[in-house]
């Protein structure tokens, strides 16, 4: 989490200052993303580097701080960098920065990284704006919150303000906010939509096929193109009808592809959406010959989505509550987790015919599935609440039957508690489903510590180390 009082030091730095002849110059290629770039005051942290092709000290460039969950900076930066180039902007993606995790050091690494470029490079201080995914994005929304101004835009992926931040008060930056249909963070994203119009914060918020994930790359040009209409209505650059024409096309391709997808209520907020986003550019008649033209049919579907992700939100609330009871003692038993949540029915959802329906039992399983094998286990290990820690275990499992999570999961419980062959076994049974996804490399991680120079723990590693080819570690 980023200190709020610690950031306040941001406004501080030399925003509008030329690059400072005591840093040494970038020898990086331009047009292209330098994976890492060391912060030369702290070197201990490091960003991804995108320079526009044509970028020249003398003059001022519009750019983005990019702030991954997993310090996945080249990752965000590429996302990226074809709209960079379209829009001449420079983009700096922290190597440094993780969610959920209290030990991360979010506070300097991202004062590191944003003091060096503002050293290094010549920076437009009227278009600075800072984007992440996750808790990237409440990095980003925090830093906008704290410069009063100082961002004249933030890009949301899969979350929204932090805790602190209040969305029915007008916010000092535009927000153009994505998010996953599946993504247990939906309804979020959704509530924080009508918080914003409320609050008469510029600000549009756009959903894409996938579940909690970064926003594809065709989303992450249309989000600049939204921040540049943003900057032209508040004269922080010139007009550019090209960018309106290629944001018109976008977004109507999106919204006539929702309707040949049967999804007219969806087409209908994407055409209410760009009729308003142009409404200063000479306004969209067709957008709003569309917003007519679909009609009663399509807002009552919507109205019907809107009632399903309230409801959503009404669930995920009490089953929060459901699966603290994961750290009573004694737990209750998997069975009343199971009925109580609800997971028989809503794996059986997922195949309906009704999309919405079948959407709705994505984004209520994916909530619970993100509680039950990440945040609830880590927390009841730390404990040394092992069975309980086992008990999740078998609740992720009923929840997703193909996840290698819950089975990695039960071999850090056994591991810890010194049962090696139960440890290693459920790490046999992690691989049949794929290698495992997480934060820490299996040969590094601590709750495995017990493992290392056992002789199936270490043929399990040399299992993983073939795969890493396909996808890497942690893929």
């Amino acid at each position: 989490m980023i200190d709020r009082i610690v950031l306040v030091a941001l406004l501080a730095a030399p925003q509008a200052a030329a690059p400072s002849p005591s840093v040494a110059p970038l020898a990086v290629t331009r047009g292209a993303i330098t994976p890492k770039v060391v912060c030369a005051e702290q070197p201990r942290f490091s960003y991804a580097l995108y320079l526009p092709a044509d970028y020249d000290p003398a003059k001022k460039w519009p750019a983005l701080f990019l702030f991954d969950p997993r310090e996945r900076g080249p990752l965000a930066a590429e996302l990226f960098r074809e709209a960079a180039a379209k829009h001449g902007m420079v983009l700096v993606a922290s190597n440094d920065t993780r969610s959920d995790d209290p030990k991360a050091p979010n506070n300097e690494a991202v004062m590191a990284t944003w003091a060096d470029a503002h050293a290094r490079l010549s920076l437009d201080p009227r278009r600075l704006y800072a984007g992440g995914f996750s808790g990237g994005a409440r990095i980003s929304a925090r830093i906008g919150a704290v410069l009063e101004g100082g961002l004249a835009g933030v890009i949301a992926v899969g979350a929204g303000l932090p805790p602190e931040g209040d969305a029915r008060v007008r916010q000092p930056f535009s927000l153009y906010g994505a998010m996953g249909e599946a993504d247990f963070n939906y309804t979020e994203m959704r509530q924080l939509e009508e918080q914003l119009r409320g609050s008469r914060t510029p600000a549009r918020i756009v959903s894409f096929e996938g579940g909690h994930q970064w926003l594809p790359p065709e989303l992450a040009m249309e989000a600049l193109d939204w921040l540049a209409l943003r900057a032209m209505a508040e004269d922080r650059m010139p007009a550019d009808a090209a960018v309106a024409d290629r944001y018109r096309a976008s977004v109507s391709a999106r919204a006539a592809r929702h309707e040949r997808d049967g999804r007219i209520g969806e087409a209908l907020r994407t055409w209410e959406a760009l009729a308003d986003d142009l409404a200063g550019f000479g306004g969209s008649s067709a957008a709003i010959r569309e917003v007519e033209r679909l009609g009663a049919p399509a807002r009552k579907e919507l109205e019907r989505e809107r009632k399903l992700v309230r409801q959503d939100q009404q669930w995920t609330q009490s089953a929060m509550r459901t699966i603290a009871r994961l750290g009573e003692t004694p737990p209750p038993p998997l069975a009343e987790f199971v009925r109580t949540l609800d997971v028989v029915r809503l794996r059986e959802q997922l195949a309906a015919d009704d999309r919405l329906a079948a959407l709705s039992a994505r984004r209520r399983l994916s909530a619970i599935m993100s509680q039950a094998n990440f945040y609830v286990p880590r927390t009841l290990r730390e404990r040394g609440q092992l069975a309980n820690a086992l008990v999740c275990a078998d609740l992720a499992a009923a929840i997703d039957p193909e996840s290698p999570g819950p089975d990695v999961n039960r071999a850090r419980a056994h591991a810890l508690a010194g049962r090696k062959v139960e440890a290693t076994a459920a790490l046999r049974e992690a691989l049949k489903k794929g290698p495992p996804r997480t934060t820490i490399p299996l040969a590094d991680d601590p709750e495995l510590a017990t493992l290392r120079g056992d002789p199936g723990f270490e043929a399990i590693l040399e299992e993983l180390r073939k795969l890493e080819p396909a996808g890497g570690p942690g893929a």
